[in-house]
C-alpha cells in the first residue's frame, strides 16, 4: 500500500485487451494497478526484496501461459497472504472450490461485471483490515438528485430506490464519473463492455454488444432516470460525436 490511501493490486492476465480494461476500472477507482502477463512475472515481483508489503490484493487469471493460475496462487500463498481474487472464463463448481481451495479467496468468472469486481474488492480489503473509511467514501457517487453506493450496488433517484440491470448500471456509473465530458460511442463501449464482447464472441460465439447498442442501452437509461427522456437533462446527446452527462466542468 502506498501513501494517500491508495491501494494498490498486481493484476495478473495474459490477455492485453483484459489486462487494459482492469488498469481503466481500477485507476477510474483510486487503485494503484501493476499489470503483467505472466505467472513468471508476477513471482519474480513478489520475490523481490521489500516487496512483502508493497501489495494489497492480487487479481490471477486461472489461464495463464507456462504456469497457470491455480499454481500461481499456490505459490503467492508461500509467500504472502493477500487476499486473491480469480478471473476464468471457467464457471464450474469444481473450478471454483479448487480454486477457493488451494489459496484464492475469490473467484469471478469472465464476462465479469466491472462494478461487481470493484465491490468484491473493497469487501477483502475490508476484511483484510486494510480498507478505511477515506477509501471507502469513493464508492458514494451523487449528481443532482441521483445517488449510486457502489459498495451496496443501490441507486436512489430523488431519494426512491431504482432496479437496473448490470449495464444499465455500469454505464450510469461510467457518466457519473465523467461529468461534463463529452464522451464517444467506442469510448464507453472501450471501458465498459469491450472484454465481455471479446469473452462472449470468444467462449459462445455471440456477438451482442456493438457501439451502436449503447444508443439502446441510452434510451432505455433515460425512462428510468430523466424526467422527461424526449428532453433529457441527465444524458445530452452530442450530434456526429456521442453523449454528455450533465453540465459543463469547470
Amino acid at each position: 500500500m502506498i501513501a494517500e490511501n491508495r491501494y494498490t493490486i498486481l493484476a495478473v492476465d495474459d490477455d492485453p485487451v483484459v489486462i487494459k480494461l482492469l488498469n481503466q476500472i481500477l485507476i477510474q477507482e483510486q487503485f494503484e494497478v501493476l499489470a503483467v502477463q505472466t505467472a513468471n512475472q508476477a513471482l519474480d515481483i513478489l520475490t523481490r526484496p521489500n516487496s512483502t508489503n508493497e501489495f494489497d490484493l492480487a487479481i490471477v487469471d486461472l489461464m495463464l501461459p507456462e504456469i497457470d493460475g491455480l499454481e500461481l496462487c499456490r505459490r503467492i500463498r508461500l509467500i504472502s497472504q493477500i487476499p486473491i481474487i480469480i478471473l476464468s472464463a471457467k464457471d464450474t463448481d469444481v473450478d471454483k472450490i479448487v480454486g477457493l481451495s488451494i489459496g484464492a479467496d475469490d473467484y469471478l468468472t469472465k464476462p465479469f461485471n466491472p462494478q461487481e469486481l470493484v465491490a468484491r474488492i473493497r469487501a477483502l480489503l475490508r476484511r483484510t483490515h486494510r480498507y478505511d473509511t477515506a477509501s471507502s467514501d469513493l464508492s458514494l457517487l451523487t449528481y443532482n438528485g441521483i445517488e449510486i453506493n457502489r459498495e451496496l450496488y443501490q441507486v436512489r433517484l430523488s431519494g426512491e430506490p431504482i432496479e437496473l440491470s448490470p449495464r444499465l448500471y455500469n454505464l450510469l456509473c461510467y457518466f457519473m464519473q465523467n461529468v461534463g465530458r463529452t464522451l464517444t460511442r467506442q469510448g464507453i463501449f472501450e471501458s465498459l463492455w469491450s472484454v465481455e464482447q471479446k469473452t462472449l464472441s470468444t467462449i459462445r460465439g455471440e456477438n451482442t454488444i456493438s457501439p451502436r447498442t449503447i444508443d439502446v442501452h441510452i434510451r432505455h437509461l433515460r425512462e428510468l432516470i430523466e424526467p422527461n427522456p424526449a428532453k433529457p437533462i441527465y444524458i445530452k446527446t452530442i450530434w456526429g460525436v456521442g453523449y454528455k452527462f450533465g453540465v459543463e466542468t469547470a
